[in-house]
This record gives structure tokens, C-alpha cells and sequence, in this order.
């Protein structure tokens, strides 16, 4: 049955068959007995329904995987996909359920924090506050929401500039991985450009180009650079760097 499901789920234009297929077996007479399969049946037709555009009939499937889950780990994660099923349809995220999984709620607005700050949602600066105070210690996931926040500061009507230094300063100490400490980095330049302060985000993205020389971002910042001296009426410097951004591009795709 899952290899019908799988077969069906990734064909082009399938997602609606398979989500059919898959309640029709949820619900099929020969399961009413068997709690294991059902969970599983009615965790596949979650599956379906999300993939097919459809929270709402996910959120149902998934309560029911929980409801018939014969161990605590498909519960768990039945659980967490209803609720984060709900906040796809527009719902907030409700830990309710999730008590005994601390690391599942941290998940779960971890996640709807990344949703919130795709669509535009005004409650995603607090869901990734909640992830951060509900974090495992280590959690791979702290650079990310630390940068997120960085950049929803910065993207306020009125960028909420203390916050941003704070969050940025917050994601470098949180950087373990290289890739996370120069996104990181940058985001501490663009908080003092967001302030104007041209003679710091010149200083601090100097640094950054000697610290991370193979930098993808070095046209960017060649080119922020033009921006931010001619702002301070210095155009041969501003010309030096698009000159020197010149050369670069020609080493580039």
C-alpha cells in the first residue's frame, strides 16, 4: 500500500489522486481492527494532503495518525505535523499535545517562524523567539533563527536597529559552522548600513572581505561598498571599488 502511495504521490500531477487513494485506504473496512495500520494509512493521507495543498485535511489526517499511533514517536510526529498543518492554514502554533516532547516544540515554532517570515506574518519575530527559548543546547538550528531575526529587524517599516546589533551579535557567538558565521558577519554590516553609519559598514565590510576572501557575496560587497563611499561624497573611492569589481566579475560566471 505505501508503494501505490509513493508511485501515485510522485507522479507528475499526482498529489490529488494520491491523497484520494490514501483516505479511501484509511478508511477501508479491513482496518477498523488494526491500530498500527490505520496510524500509518492515516499518516500517509497527511503526507498527501500537504504535498497536494490542502493543511486543513492534513491537520485532520494527522490528528488521527496520533489518535491510533500504537508507539510515542509516531505520535509525536503526528502530532507535530497537525500543528504545523494549522499554522499553514493559518492558525497559530500550539504546543498543546507536545508536553512530553520539549524538542518537538522547539521544532514546531522553529518552523513556523521560517513560514512566518516566507509570508510576510507579523507573529514570526515572536514564533522564533519561542524556538530560541525552547532550544536543545547546540541546536544546529540557533544560527538560523538568530540571522532570521536580523534580517526581520532590519526589514521593519522603522528597522529596529539596537535589536538587530543584538540578534547579529547573538548569531556570530551561536556560529559554529563557517557558512553560518559569515552570513552572520555580514548581517553585522548591514545593521550599520541600516543606521547610516557609512564609516562603520565600510570598516566592518573590509574586515569581512579579508576574513572570508572567497566569499560568494564579494560582488555584493564590492558593489555596496561603490554605494556606501559615494554616500560620503568619496567618488574615487567608490570608482576604485567598482573598478576593482570590474576585474573580479571577470574571473565570474
Amino acid at each position: 500500500a505505501a508503494r501505490q502511495l509513493r508511485r501515485l504521490h510522485h507522479g507528475p500531477g499526482q498529489t490529488g489522486p494520491a491523497r484520494a487513494w490514501a483516505e479511501s485506504w484509511r478508511v477501508h473496512p479491513s482496518l477498523q481492527r488494526a491500530t498500527a495500520e490505520q496510524a500509518q494509512a492515516a499518516f500517509l493521507a497527511g503526507l498527501a494532503a500537504w504535498a497536494d495543498g490542502a493543511p486543513g485535511t492534513a491537520v485532520a489526517a494527522f490528528q488521527a495518525a496520533a489518535d491510533r499511533a500504537p508507539d510515542p514517536a509516531t505520535q509525536r510526529v503526528a502530532r507535530l505535523n497537525a500543528a504545523l498543518g494549522k499554522v499553514a492554514a493559518g492558525g497559530e502554533p500550539s504546543a498543546s499535545g507536545l508536553e512530553g516532547w520539549p524538542d518537538a516544540q522547539a521544532i514546531l515554532f522553529f518552523e513556523a517562524g521560517l513560514f512566518g517570515a516566507r509570508h510576510g506574518h507579523p507573529a514570526a519575530h515572536q514564533w522564533f523567539e519561542e524556538f530560541l527559548a525552547k532550544m536543545p543546547a547546540g541546536d544546529p538550528r540557533g544560527p538560523v533563527a538568530w540571522s532570521a531575526l536580523v534580517e526581520l529587524d532590519l526589514g521593519l517599516p522603522v528597522p529596529a536597529l539596537p535589536a538587530a546589533r543584538q540578534h547579529a551579535r547573538a548569531a556570530l557567538r551561536a556560529a559554529t559552522e563557517p557558512v553560518w558565521r559569515e552570513q552572520a558577519a555580514w548581517l553585522a554590516v548591514l545593521v550599520e548600513a541600516a543606521a547610516s553609519d557609512w564609516a562603520a559598514a565600510l570598516q566592518q565590510s573590509e574586515g569581512f572581505l579579508q576574513e572570508w576572501p572567497q566569499t560568494e557575496r564579494r560582488p555584493l560587497v564590492r558593489f555596496q561598498r561603490a554605494e556606501w563611499l559615494g554616500r560620503q561624497d568619496d567618488w574615487t573611492g567608490s570608482i576604485q571599488e567598482l573598478t576593482t569589481l570590474a576585474t573580479e566579475a571577470e574571473a565570474l560566471p
